[in-house]
């Protein structure tokens, strides 16, 4: 009995990783056409295959379900390990690539500003690798920022890194043509040089 029990849960995960997969391309698909905060559920569904009940087993609308597509993708993108200005400009370059993969959904969020759900969801990952990176390492935090309240001062300063990545990579978007290794050069040089600092 328990085996029959196994198996039946196997075959739900399978269908359920086989709906998410069909999801993931259905909203990516339609979103590089439109805007998904101009999208319906039903289009949605009908472009995966899927009944409305099913599609809001797993998002409740189809903004929060492109967010989740993406944020899946940039939780895999790493930070530097040992700072400098290569390795965070290899970092910068990977964080682009994917953004250049996307890019008409992220000129419709960022450009033309109609879903603040994926703009967030960019923000979101860029503020967490930055904070956990400086936790990290706080020897980098020039004396101006570690005196006085501190914890302010730090999230100041990751919270001008984010909003100033994410301003620079809307600046990017505009462009004709996404060179994203002259993109995280500029990035990169652009950045406060403490940032990028090596930490030996």
């Amino acid at each position: 009995m328990r085996g029959c029990w196994q198996w039946q849960t196997a075959v739900v995960d399978i269908r359920q990783q086989r709906t998410r997969a069909q999801l993931a391309a259905a909203i990516v698909e339609l979103a590089s056409v439109q805007p998904s905060s101009s999208l319906t559920v039903s289009a949605v569904a009908h472009a995966a295959g899927i009944s409305r009940d099913t599609f809001y087993r797993h998002a409740t609308s189809p903004s929060a379900l492109l967010a989740a597509v993406l944020d899946a993708e940039l939780e895999h993108l790493p930070m530097p390990a040992e700072g400098g200005a290569r390795e965070f400009g290899d970092a910068e370059r990977e964080l682009l690539e994917h953004v250049a993969k996307h890019a008409e959904i992220y000129r419709n969020a960022l450009v033309h500003g109609t879903d603040d759900h994926v703009r967030d969801i960019l923000e979101l990952r860029i503020h967490s690798a930055l904070t956990a990176y400086l936790h990290a390492h706080p020897q980098i935090l020039p004396a101006e920022l570690a005196g006085g309240d501190e914890p302010l001062n730090t999230e100041i300063a990751i919270a001008y890194a984010v909003h100033g990545t994410v301003g620079a990579i809307e600046a990017w978007l505009r462009s004709p043509e996404l060179d994203t290794d002259a993109a995280a050069r500029a990035i990169v040089a652009a950045s406060p040089s403490w940032w990028v600092q090596p930490l030996r």
